[in-house]
């Protein structure tokens, strides 16, 4: 009907990057808890989750650190950037629960790729997420496995130059 319909409660710290989930039923964002973590300033940023019409508010994550940009692989798997003191790396969990959060960009194949991944998003392949990552230097999309196993890559995969971010890329990953 084109009412706006708050989500979030007011006040507190800011509510960021807000994703709905594939099926239209759920919202995830990140809101700083600020005076929680002293020790960063701050600045420490958690998921939380709703339904859409705001309804049974859960927070995902408890990390000192920020976890930002969350993004749904599916209705049931939320990934998301978590930065430590400038150590960013993409994480996936089980969604309601937040079990099984793995790790899903720090190594391929036993190697370390040093340096910051982030921002997962939507890619055109079954079984991947595009993210962001400067391990070679400069910032670059990259396709890798969802953290479900399934994808078929045997490693990363890249999809698009630093000039390119992730809308863009998603919908050339071939």
């Amino acid at each position: 009907n084109g009412t706006l319909v708050r989500i979030t409660a007011p006040g507190g710290g800011g509510k960021l990057w807000p994703a709905v989930s594939p099926d239209g039923s759920h919202i995830a964002w990140s809101q700083d808890m600020g005076d929680e973590t002293p020790e960063l300033g701050g600045e420490n940023f958690e998921i939380f989750t709703s339904t859409i019409t705001g309804a049974n508010v859960r927070r995902l994550t408890a990390f000192v650190g920020e976890d930002v940009a969350p993004y749904w692989i599916s209705n049931d798997l939320l990934a998301w950037t978590r930065d430590a003191e400038d150590d960013a790396e993409v994480v996936v969990a089980n969604w309601p629960s937040g079990a099984n959060q793995k790790v899903i960009t720090l190594d391929e194949h036993g190697v370390a790729h040093p340096g910051n991944e982030t921002q997962p998003g939507r890619s055109c392949r079954p079984g991947t997420v595009l993210i962001l990552s400067d391990h070679e230097g400069k910032t670059e999309v990259y396709a890798v496995d969802d953290g479900r196993g399934d994808s078929g890559l045997l490693g990363w995969v890249k999809v698009a130059s630093a000039a390119a971010d992730i809308a863009s890329a998603a919908v050339r990953c071939h």
